[in-house]
């Protein structure tokens, strides 16, 4: 598949499921929002360094698609970065469905972990979309 093909999928897909849990999302109806593609290979992750390269990767990722400069000294503001950088990094480790990224996620975040991919797809559209290959 083509890189503007799998970039045109990725917009439908992350269109789609914006649309379809809109009413549920911590995010305004009058804003865009950014999502990214992120190629991986699956057997990347079959080792724990492997899975907290990837989980970094996301982890930047994440703080470009919440648009978190760094900088920022409100604290609501704050807040709501790390929550939206959060949910996006759940959001996609819970689509590798992978148990060692799974393990790095919770690593990080060991008061927050990893719920089901079920209940979690129910709440977040797709910020970082994860494509094999």
């Amino acid at each position: 598949m083509s890189n503007r093909a799998v970039r045109v999928a990725a917009f439908v897909t992350a269109m789609a499921t914006a649309g379809a849990v809109g009413a549920t999302s911590a995010v305004p109806a009058n804003t865009e929002q950014k999502s990214v593609v992120v190629h991986y290979n699956p057997a990347d992750l079959d080792s724990s360094a492997g899975a907290e390269r990837m989980y970094q990767t996301l982890s930047r990722v994440a703080r470009f698609v919440c648009e978190d400069s760094g900088y920022t000294i409100e604290l609501a503001v704050r807040e709501a970065h790390e929550q939206c950088e959060r949910m996006a990094i759940a959001g996609a480790v819970s689509s590798a469905s992978s148990a060692s990224l799974t393990t790095a996620y919770n690593r990080h975040f060991p008061n927050q972990p990893l719920i089901e991919k079920e209940r979690l797809s129910e709440r977040l559209h797709s910020l970082i979309i994860l494509v094999v290959g």
